[in-house]
């Protein structure tokens, strides 16, 4: 399998003419798109097989270089779990925090990163609020209730 497939096989509404290619891997390939203030992230599903496709996700454009090495680890990720971790890392502030203490400060190990997400994910759906809202309930005065409902998922979290 070579690069990510040509511009005309990505998706008819999205025009990746006129972006600028930051980074483009055989799994992945993301742009710079300056006038929407955006990163663009296509990465192949199944790649090889019958049921290979494409996805494509968009995320806040990063000011710093870090940033955009941050997105690609987080790219580098599909190759290993369910592509839904992908958007809902990138749309949770908390969980992008997560990643860049992994990548910057951990091992930058893939796994502990899909780990941690589904343990996340799982978590913020039993609480039905996302991530942000976890931690800013926490962060405040009022979320004792939010905390006795962690304290008695924490002993089923570690096992994670």
């Amino acid at each position: 399998m070579g690069k990510v497939r040509p511009k005309a096989e990505v998706s008819p509404a999205l025009n990746i003419e006129g972006l600028t290619k930051i980074a483009e891997t055989k799994k992945y390939a993301i742009y710079d798109d300056k006038k929407e203030n955006r990163a663009v992230i296509i990465v192949v599903a199944n790649p090889g097989r019958k049921n290979e496709t494409l996805r494509v996700f968009t995320a806040k454009r990063p000011k710093r270089k870090l940033g955009w090495k941050l997105l690609e680890y987080i790219a580098s990720f599909a190759s290993l779990g369910p592509l839904s971790l992908i958007p809902f890392i990138l749309e949770n502030e908390s969980m992008m925090k997560l990643a860049r203490y992994l990548y910057r400060h951990g091992s930058r190990s893939l796994n502990s990163l899909r780990s941690y997400a589904i343990t996340i994910k799982q978590f913020s759906r039993y609480a039905q609020k996302s991530p942000d809202e976890l931690v800013r309930a926490c962060l405040a005065k009022e979320a004792s209730q939010i905390r006795r409902k962690f304290a008695r998922c924490r002993p089923w979290s570690m096992n994670f």
